[in-house]
């Protein structure tokens, strides 16, 4: 996985968090029936994507060792945890955390 991968992973996990918004399952747009395929639009199924993206990161965040953890809200999230040890180094440490748990769950 690329870094800016797992960065975008992490900024739609804390835009999820910050927005504790569940997509769901949004209507088609086609207002008029003509051309409607009874599925979801483009944009609903990106969206339920990211949010099934998010919640793998919320999880595997949620699993992780709380320093870990807290020095990722604080970066991320701009949260004030305290934590001990280097902050670069819990950072650097959680990353690689992060991207495993996304790779077995099959999410690149």
């Amino acid at each position: 996985m690329t870094p800016e991968r797992l960065a975008w992973h992490l900024d739609n996990w804390a835009a999820w968090v910050s927005a504790k918004v569940d997509v769901g399952d949004y209507p088609s747009r086609s207002g008029s029936g003509i051309g409607r395929s009874g599925g979801r639009d483009f944009d609903a199924m990106v969206a339920e994507s990211d949010v099934v993206c998010a919640r793998a990161v919320d999880a595997i965040l949620d699993g992780m060792e709380g320093q870990l953890r807290h020095t990722v809200y604080n970066c991320v999230l701009a949260t004030v945890w305290p934590i001990s040890g280097d902050p670069d180094e819990n950072y650097a440490a959680a990353l690689v955390i992060i991207e495993a748990g996304l790779w077995k769950r099959g999410i690149p």
